[in-house]
C-alpha cells in the first residue's frame, strides 16, 4: 500500500499543472528562490521593465550559511559573515533586463531574483 501511494504521489506531482500570473506595481520584487518542485517557467512581460538575476543551480550551494543550512534571502542584501560565499556567487549571475513584449525562459533549479 505505502509504495502504491508514493506511486500516485509521485505521478500526481509529475501531472501537476502549475500555471502563474504575477501582477505588481513598479518596484516590487520577488526574494531569492528556486521554482516549486523543480518546475520551469516562462515569463512574458506586459508592462514595464523587469530586472532578473539567475544561477545555475551547480553554483546552488554558494547561497547557503556558514552551516549549510539557510538559503540566503537575497544575492545582494545579505550579511556576508553568514553566508561567506555569497560574493562567489554573485560572479556567476546572469543579469537579464526584460522588456515589454519580451519573453524569458527559467530552467529548472535555477535560482532567482525578478
Amino acid at each position: 500500500k505505502d509504495q502504491q501511494d508514493q506511486q500516485e504521489t509521485q505521478q500526481s506531482l509529475e501531472q501537476s499543472d502549475y500555471r502563474f500570473l504575477y501582477l505588481g506595481l513598479e518596484g516590487t520584487k520577488t526574494g531569492l528562490h528556486a521554482d516549486v518542485l523543480r518546475s520551469f517557467s516562462w515569463s512574458v512581460n506586459i508592462s514595464g521593465k523587469k530586472r532578473w538575476y539567475l544561477l545555475s543551480p551547480k553554483f546552488t550551494h554558494l547561497l547557503y550559511d556558514t552551516f549549510g543550512r539557510n538559503l540566503a534571502s537575497s544575492f545582494f542584501d545579505v550579511d556576508e559573515q553568514v553566508f561567506p560565499n555569497i560574493k562567489h556567487a554573485r560572479k556567476h549571475l546572469v543579469e537579464v533586463i526584460q522588456d515589454v513584449g519580451e519573453a524569458i525562459f527559467v530552467p529548472s533549479g535555477w535560482h532567482h531574483t525578478v
